[in-house]
């Protein structure tokens, strides 16, 4: 990852807490996003990001992620 000197931390620390507060297994990302509930029409029109009610669209891992970082 490259914050492209943008970030307010190193991107090491950013990447260690991606780490610790995420896990990137195909298996895991299917649990978190809850993949196997069938939600396709709803993502399918003018893009799967910023609607509401799409699991990727959450900030629950906030709080951890901060908590990762140490800010």
């Amino acid at each position: 990852m490259d914050t492209f000197g943008t970030g307010l931390v190193s991107d090491e620390r950013i990447q260690a807490a991606v780490r610790k507060v995420f896990r990137f297994n195909p298996s895991e990302i299917i649990d978190q996003l809850d993949l196997r509930r069938p939600i396709y029409r709803a993502s399918t029109h003018y893009g799967h990001f910023g609607k509401k009610g799409l699991p990727w669209e959450t900030t629950s891992r906030l709080a951890a992620f901060k908590q990762a970082l140490k800010i």
